[in-house]
């Protein structure tokens, strides 16, 4: 049985320091709790998250409210220009920190996950 994945469009609201990150391929292997921190905090950014847990599977389980979580983990990330400061759009795909594992992170590290991104901004 297929899962699909849960896509979800957030407004990010940063409350630390920005990170020295400025691509969105700086976010891959974060938590969101730690990506957040590196984007923008700008009304005109668009963030979507996409829950690919089934790609553990897992059920996808993500909410809005979880958007600067630790319990997330990027898996992939693409924006609409390649320094996240000018960006419009980024998409962030996400699975579950817990599962995790050095062979999970070497792959996404290595872009093995890139793929999973839509990053058409089209739509």
């Amino acid at each position: 049985m297929a899962a699909a994945a849960v896509a979800v469009m957030v407004v990010v609201a940063n409350t630390g320091c920005t990170h020295a990150s400025s691509r969105a391929d700086d976010l891959l292997g974060e938590t969101l709790e730690r990506a957040s921190t590196a984007i923008p905090e700008r009304d005109d950014l668009i963030v979507v998250i996409q829950d690919a847990s089934p790609l553990v599977e897992r059920e996808p389980t993500f909410t809005v409210d979880q958007s600067s979580s630790s319990r997330w983990t990027v898996i992939a990330a693409c924006a609409d220009d390649a320094d996240l400061a000018a960006a419009l759009h980024l998409e962030l795909v996400v699975i579950p920190s817990e599962t995790v594992t050095p062979q999970i992170l070497s792959g996404v590290l290595e872009g093995q996950y890139a793929d999973s991104a839509v990053c058409d901004w089209t739509l």
